[in-house]
C-alpha cells in the first residue's frame, strides 16, 4: 500500500511544541526503508501518524487512499512495534494470543520459532525481561503479524551485537518470503544499510533526504569530531551545509568528551579542526 503524506503539522499540546510542520512524504510499497534523524525531530511521531495512532492537526495521511486513523480495515493492515510496550503483568504467551486475534495473517508458529531462537520463555512475564529481551520479544510479535505495513521503532535498542545481526537477517529473509513495506527507525545506520532499499532523513520539520540507499552513499558524508570544532569549520568553510542532525553520542577519553555524528553534504577536511570525514555508510 502506498503511503501518502501531504503538508501535515502535528503539535504536542501538553508540551506546547510543534514536531512536524508542513511535512510531506510519499513512500512506495514493498520496500525496506530506514528512518533516521536526531532525537526530538519527529521519527516516533511520524511512525505513530502512519500507524493511525495519532492524527495530524493539519494536512492528510493516506494509506492505499484511506485514513489509517479512521479506517478500521486499513488500521488492521498496519503494525507499530516499539522497543518497550505496556504489558508489564502479562505473560508472553498471552500477548501472542492477543496478536493472533488482532492480525489475521499473524503466524503464531513463526512467532514461537523466533522466541525460541532468542531464548525467550513464553511463560515469562514482560516485567521480568531485560530491556533487550523485551525489545526482541516485541520485534518477534511484530514480524509475525506479516502486516502490509510493518513499523519497527528502534528494533535493536538495548540488544547485543549477535542478536542484532540475527534481527537484520530475519527482517531480510522474511521480507523476501513475504514482501511488504517495512519502516525501521534506528541509530545503527552502518549495521542496517545491508538490508535497506531506501532511506529517509528528517530534521528541522522537513525531509532532508528521501531516496535509494545507493544514492545516499554517493551524495552524503559523515563527520566525526567534537561538535564545537565542526561548527567552527562550518562557519569558516561556506561550502559546508548541515543537512542532518545529531544521530548519536559516544563517550571518549577519561574526560568523557562527547562526540557526535553529523551528516553534511560537503566540507573541506582539515586537521586544524580535529575531525574526520567518512562515508555515510
Amino acid at each position: 500500500m502506498e503511503i501518502k503524506i501531504e503538508n501535515i503539522s502535528f503539535w504536542y499540546m501538553s508540551k506546547r511544541r510543534k514536531v512536524l510542520e508542513d511535512f510531506s512524504l510519499q513512500l512506495q510499497p514493498d520496500n525496506i526503508i530506514g528512518l533516521i534523524g536526531r532525537n526530538g525531530q519527529g521519527k516516533t511521531t511520524l511512525m505513530n501518524l502512519i500507524a493511525g495512532k495519532f492524527e495530524p492537526d493539519e494536512g492528510i495521511i493516506e494509506i492505499g487512499g484511506k485514513n489509517p486513523a479512521t479506517d478500521i480495515g486499513t488500521a488492521k493492515r498496519i503494525v507499530y512495534v516499539a522497543g518497550v510496550m505496556s504489558y508489564s503483568e502479562i505473560k508472553l504467551k498471552k500477548i501472542i494470543e492477543e496478536y493472533r486475534l488482532m492480525y489475521e495473517k499473524f503466524d503464531e508458529e513463526f512467532a514461537h520459532k523466533l522466541m525460541e531462537l532468542f531464548g525467550l520463555n513464553k511463560k515469562a512475564k514482560i516485567k521480568n525481561l531485560s530491556k533487550g529481551q523485551e525489545t526482541i520479544f516485541n520485534f518477534c510479535c511484530g514480524m509475525a503479524t506479516r502486516a502490509d505495513i510493518t513499523i519497527l521503532d528502534e528494533p535493536v535498542s538495548g540488544v547485543d551485537a549477535i542478536s542484532r545481526n540475527k534481527i537484520y537477517e530475519i527482517i531480510l529473509r522474511d521480507y523476501i518470503e513475504h514482501p511488504r513495506t517495512i519502516l525501521i527507525s534506528s541509530h545503527m545506520l552502518g549495521e542496517m544499510e545491508k538490508i535497506l532499499s531506501h532511506m529517509i532523513m528528517i530534521g528541522n520539520n522537513d525531509v532532508l533526504f528521501a531516496g535509494d540507499i545507493e544514492e545516499l552513499k554517493d551524495s552524503v558524508y559523515r563527520v566525526d569530531g567534537e561538535l564545537a570544532n565542526i561548527e567552527q569549520a562550518l562557519i569558516a568553510d561556506s561550502t559546508g551545509t548541515v543537512i542532518g542532525g545529531i544521530l548519536g553520542t559516544s563517550t571518549v577519553t577519561s574526560f568523557v568528551s562527547i562526540f557526535f555524528d553529523i551528516f553534511i553534504d560537503t566540507i573541506t577536511p582539515s586537521s586544524v579542526y580535529g575531525f574526520s570525514i567518512l562515508s555515510v555508510l
